[in-house]
């Protein structure tokens, strides 16, 4: 069989190269033929091309519900390990547990300043909960 490199002018026809899984179609007399660069092409006669058109449409129809299952599958696959993913990762912080003891602010200024503040938002708090009782009684 004779071989055309991408590239060169040829006739009218289908040219196939199985090397570089690529397929070409010329539709006039002396057009260059485009593909793959490097890549050598056969011309498929056309009686052969007309012959094996049943069977190719025969495989495609039988092979392309599989295909569709396939595919949806993945696509789940691809979408619950996203999801996955996502937790993990949002989750990761809680159980990598470090010990910081310098986090622990263990000071003893610290702790009496903070007293005050809480002693003066205990007596803010017992304010409201006195005003509350007494629109409660209002009522």
């Amino acid at each position: 069989m004779k071989t055309y490199k991408s590239g060169t002018q040829v006739q009218y026809g289908i040219y196939i190269s199985p090397k570089a899984l690529d397929f070409r179609f010329v539709g006039a007399d002396n057009e260059t033929l485009e593909g793959k660069s490097g890549a050598q092409y056969y011309r498929l006669p056309t009686l052969i091309a007309i012959l094996s058109a049943p069977a190719l449409g025969g495989l495609f129809v039988m092979t392309f519900p599989v295909i569709v299952v396939i595919m949806v599958a993945l696509a789940i696959v691809k979408a619950i390990t996203s999801a996955v993913s996502s937790l993990v990762q949002e989750r990761a912080h809680l159980v990598n547990m470090q010990w910081q003891p310098s986090a622990a602010y263990l000071n003893k200024k610290r702790r009496a300043g903070k007293s005050e503040s809480a002693q003066k938002n205990s007596a803010e708090l017992q304010k409201l909960e006195k005003e509350v009782a007494d629109r409660k009684q209002e009522e």
